[in-house]
């Protein structure tokens, strides 16, 4: 009987008494996986955004450079480039024969979410 008495571990309300703390401390913290994967959701979409926006940017600025009077598109969609659900906008300030310098605005956003819009603005210098 002593012998019994005197044996170390653990009892089974002990190892309940621990179950239930880790238990209360990783209930939080399973709730945050979720509100990652929205998070990463909208980082991609974010990082679509400037990908696209840039690409315009750099794909009228060279045509820009080549002919500062060059007609440029207003609006269109990235289609051609596999983005089918994205769009943008186009907006430049005029550009007379006097002008050294136009300012180029590109709007870019994706059709399920028209109020997310990513602009990019910037100038540029004729040659």
């Amino acid at each position: 009987m002593n012998r019994l008495l005197n044996e170390s571990g653990f009892s089974i309300l002990e190892a309940i008494a621990v179950i239930a703390i880790i238990s209360i401390c990783l209930v939080p913290l399973m709730g945050m996986f979720p509100l990652q994967l929205v998070n990463s959701r909208s980082m991609e979409n974010y990082t679509q955004d400037i990908s696209l926006a840039r690409k315009k940017t750099e794909e009228i600025k060279t045509r820009l450079f080549s002919d500062f009077q060059a007609t440029i598109p207003d609006s269109g969609s990235f289609s051609s480039d596999s983005f089918p659900n994205y769009n943008y906008e186009v907006q430049l300030s005029s550009r007379t024969a006097a002008d050294t310098i136009c300012t180029l605005k590109v709007k870019v956003w994706e059709t399920s979410r028209p109020q997310d819009i990513f602009e990019v603005n910037t100038k540029i210098a004729r040659r």
